[in-house]
């Protein structure tokens, strides 16, 4: 009876999700979810290859990091083959553990064998990569300890080189100070071996304690081996081992918190349940954790069953599983399914900005078959105890298309930081190299303008009179480089600003917006030669230009940017009054002969189309004489997005011989894409008519607003005033006047056009009124940093304005 009710509470809460999971800072357990994004303002970087480390597979790369960073190659090419994880020695020469050494493949060793072979044939390394001069760029690669069959972490500690590898750990000692590591000692043997072959190893150097990780057996099943799918904690010597925590499938990264002391992990989730599910973790491990697997993931979701290769390996469900699940933790962050996140490693430098102190980098090696772009380093900030979580792309540029691992060339792994505050990324696979990411001292800032999204309106001019301050100048070095690039704007791409001095400069000029909606950026490029060697970095602005005003597609006429593609069925006869009017004159089709296959009206911009800033799609259709058509089907398409019944879910009456209007809000369109396509599909024979088929904005422009389609005038009591403040971040006042009694609506939508949150919705007489809303949704959750809309609306008067929350 226990396991049949730890059945039903286990199926009840299995939600399937076929699309990518919300993005929540507080969620609820059972919830599943992804962390809550920022945008670090990324921008192209040319990967800087030395002379000495030059191939052709490495030149002319470009990745993308935030402003005010670049990047080298600090090493590559033979005879680094799969290096991992690395570490410093006490004499600051980087190390790195090289897995593949030999001729291994991408996922096993040279001599891939169930039991350990002969110490002869294993032939992984651990690599010096001494930077005695301090140029950035290892003088030269040399192979200080070897004989291991598949190692993939080391760490220095009390004296000792400490290296994980697949079926044990070992110590070693440099006895005669030569460099190369003689003495050897195991300290954790006989470890499991198979599936997940990757150990990690990291100390509490405070507590004195060893952590080890050893993945599962398996995709998803029962453990036999109690220490599979843990984190074992030793003493430095090996002794007094014991799990310290449990249900973690596979915790490639280790890491302690540099100020609260705790062992925070990655780990990859299973395999089956698409491209969505499920998301990668961080999480703080704590003793006698449990953290899920083999039975859920994330906080409490558990794994869907329902699939029958999950279902054989582990039912049936017991109590206890359901014990179990009840007390795993909230992790950390969640982050996108199928991504392989490896290394995490806490910044404790000096030399980047002050937001990445104490935060957590990630590295993924994984993206061929996840739903968003991989290979990659992630920054995550939050609090010392995991909670406030917010992620955010720091390195990227290595995959040039999403769901694909061709093109892919480097797959980060590694991470560490050197005594100048420098941070290295290890690449075992597509290329072998170890990169080097520099902060440079310049810093430039727009004075006395908020670092947000600029709105605007197609067809708009922005008269730009603005001054950038730029820091970290060094008055021995060449004359500073101060140049905007207005290029997608219409104007030049160097348009050199004007120096005022003091480190101060002026730009100057008439924007133009131009016609197409959609999201532009200014950028202010600013570099300085110091020493031979060039500081770059930038500043940008970006205006989100809406749509001030409803682009009407099929109205008096076919507007001029989109065409109507001729159906041998189906003709369009022209723009004709309907049997009664709805709008002037409407679309007349008529078909006739029509097969079984039916007809297609398609509808094609001149250029893909972006919908970016309108709410909904809108028309008006008029049944004419096809009433009598035999098992009508009408189908509206939306290429790429989805299809829709437009009789059976708009409920549209071929008998009602009169207009029927249909709105389809943006989200539901579910386009993965511009939009390059409206088109209905149906066996309706006879005479229809279709009439204002629209896409509605979501801001209307100040002029646009309150439209009664006839033309009315906006009275002058009715109005909404700018929120204050703006930006906000606890909580932010909007005002409005209404000027007559009726239902008045104001509520909050997000930008992909989605309500997320009712302010009023109450029958109010004519007066002064203002509303709080304080940065969450219905339920009370947070939602992330960004723009937002607000909109009220009385009768059929409507207007909107944008805010900007920051947390």
């Amino acid at each position: 009876m226990r396991a049949i009710n730890a059945l039903l509470v286990c199926m009840t809460t299995v939600v399937a999700v076929e699309a990518q999971p919300p993005y929540l800072a507080d969620p609820a357990p059972g919830q599943v979810f992804l962390t809550p994004q920022i945008d670090l303002d990324l921008g192209p970087v040319p990967l800087v290859v030395p002379e000495r480390y030059a191939t052709a597979n490495l030149a002319e790369r470009e990745l993308m990091l935030p402003p005010g960073f670049s990047v080298n190659v600090f090493a590559a090419g033979e005879p680094l083959e799969g290096p991992r994880f690395m570490a410093w020695d006490p004499e600051g020469v980087l190390h790195v553990a090289n897995m593949k050494a030999g001729g291994g493949s991408e996922f096993a060793p040279p001599v891939n064998t169930a039991r350990p072979p002969a110490v002869e044939q294993m032939r992984g390394q651990v690599l010096a990569l001494p930077d005695r001069d301090g140029d950035g760029v290892a003088d030269e690669i040399l192979v200080v300890a070897d004989q291991f069959w598949f190692p993939n972490s080391i760490q220095f500690f009390a004296g000792y080189l400490y290296v994980a590898d697949m079926h044990q750990v070992v110590r070693l000692r440099d006895s005669d100070g030569d460099g190369r590591y003689e003495e050897r000692e195991i300290v954790v043997p006989d470890l499991p071996i198979g599936h997940h072959r990757t150990r990690t190893i990291e100390f509490d150097r405070q507590r004195e304690k060893l952590y080890l990780s050893i993945g599962s057996s398996c995709d998803l099943c029962r453990e036999s081996d109690p220490r599979r799918a843990t984190i074992m904690e030793f003493d430095p010597d090996g002794s007094s081992g014991r799990v310290y925590a449990s249900g973690l499938r596979n915790a490639v990264g280790l890491g302690i918190h540099p100020m609260s002391n705790e062992l925070w992990i990655t780990t990859n989730g299973h395999d089956r349940e698409g491209s969505h599910l499920p998301p990668e973790m961080v999480t703080v491990v704590r003793d006698g954790g449990f953290y899920g697997w083999p039975l859920a993931f994330g906080f409490r979701s558990w794994i869907d069953f329902s699939i029958s290769a999950y279902q054989d390996l582990i039912f049936p469900l017991t109590a206890q599983d359901s014990s179990d699940v009840e007390r795993v933790p909230r992790p950390v962050a969640m982050l996108p399914a199928h991504l392989a996140p490896m290394d995490v490693h806490f910044y404790r430098g000096e030399r980047f900005p002050d937001p990445y102190r104490d935060a957590a980098f990630v590295a993924f090696r994984g993206g061929g078959n996840a739903a968003v772009l991989g290979h990659k380093v992630v920054a995550l900030f939050a609090d010392p105890d995991g909670q406030n979580a917010r992620v955010g792309d720091f390195l990227t540029g290595f995959q040039p298309r999403i769901s694909s691992g061709s093109g892919v060339w480097g797959e980060p792994t590694g991470l560490a930081t050197d005594a100048q505050g420098n941070l290295y990324v290890s690449s075992d696979w597509s290329n072998h190299m170890i990169l080097r990411v520099v902060a440079n001292p310049l810093r430039g800032f727009w004075r006395g303008l908020p670092d947000a999204v600029m709105p605007g309106f197609t067809g708009g001019q922005v008269e730009l009179d603005e001054i950038i301050r730029v820091e970290g100048l060094d008055p021995e070095g060449a004359e500073a480089e101060v140049v905007a690039d207005l290029s997608a704007f219409g104007g030049p791409a160097n348009l050199a600003l004007e120096a005022l001095g003091e480190g101060e400069f002026r730009l100057r000029w008439r924007l133009d917006l131009g016609v197409a909606p959609g999201v532009k950026a200014l950028v202010v490029r600013i570099a300085q030669g110091v020493g031979g060697e060039r500081f770059e970095t930038r500043v940008r602005r970006v205006f989100e230009i809406l749509p001030g005003r409803d682009l009407v597609i099929i109205g008096e006429a076919i507007d001029s940017g989109w065409q109507f593609i001729e159906d041998a069925t189906l003709q369009l006869v022209g723009f004709a009054e309907a049997p009664s009017v709805f709008r002037g004159m409407a679309a007349a089709f008529v078909a006739a002969d029509v097969s079984f296959r039916g007809w297609n009206l398609a509808l094609e911009p001149a250029v893909l189309f972006d919908p970016f800033g309108y709410r909904s799609l809108r028309f008006a259709l008029h049944p004419g004489d096809t009433g009598t058509t035999a098992n009508p089907r009408l189908v509206l398409n939306i290429k790429p997005g989805r299809n829709f019944d437009v009789i059976a879910e708009f409920g549209v009456d071929l008998q009602r011989s009169e207009w029927q209007e249909v709105t389809v809000p943006l989200a539901a369109l579910e386009l993965s894409g511009p939009l390059e396509q409206i088109r209905f599909q149906g066996n309706l024979e006879g005479r229809f008519f279709i009439d204002e088929l629209r896409l509605e904005t979501e801001t209307p422009q100040p002029d646009a607003t309150a439209v009664a389609d006839e033309g009315g005038v906006q009275p002058d009591g009715f109005a909404l005033a700018q929120n204050y403040p703006n930006p906000f971040n606890a909580e932010t006042v909007i005002r409005y006047n209404i000027d007559r009694e009726g239902g008045v609506s104001l509520s909050v939508f997000n930008l992909a056009g989605q309500q997320i949150r009712h302010l009023v919705r109450d029958l109010l007489a004519p007066g002064v009124y203002q509303s709080v809303w304080d940065g969450r949704d219905e339920r009370g959750l947070e939602m992330a940093s960004g723009v937002y809309i607000y909109r009220l609306q009385v009768g059929d008067l409507i207007e909107a304005r944008k805010l900007l929350l920051l947390r």
